[in-house]
């Protein structure tokens, strides 16, 4: 299996009984054990843009049960929050020159596990 990155994973152990017992021709039973694993993936990401990218960000998601927060990248504007547990998250946008930009937010961003939520470009208002 492949692992995606930016994602956090349970590994599964199905231990097949069928397969692991095995009757030997001597009428003994010898234990061969089957295993097989299964990734699950836990949490998922969020990612967008903040614009304009002059006006750099620091972003927080926060849900009832987690907070994780990133900072814009200084020369695309795109940012990435990794391995957030399933929930729905405020995403707040703090803009670094409070004197030209307003803070914004976004509610009610839904993540899954194992998916990437795009928020697409959140432009920070000009005050």
């Amino acid at each position: 299996f492949t692992l995606q990155a930016d994602y956090t994973y349970e590994l599964m152990l199905d231990f097949d009984v069928d397969r692991s017992i095995n009757l030997l021709g001597n009428g003994t039973y010898q234990m061969k054990p089957v295993i097989r694993i299964h990734p699950v993936a836990t949490t998922g990401a969020i990612v967008g843009v903040v614009a304009p990218v002059g006006a750099g960000a620091t972003i927080t998601a926060t849900s009832p049960a987690d907070t994780a927060s990133t900072y814009a990248d200084t020369l695309s504007g795109q940012f990435r929050l990794i391995a957030l547990p399933p929930a729905l998250y405020m995403v707040h946008f703090a803009a670094w020159d409070t004197s030209l930009y307003k803070d914004t937010a976004l509610v009610n961003v839904q993540v899954n596990a194992g998916q990437l939520t795009n928020v697409g470009i959140v432009t920070l208002p000009n005050k």
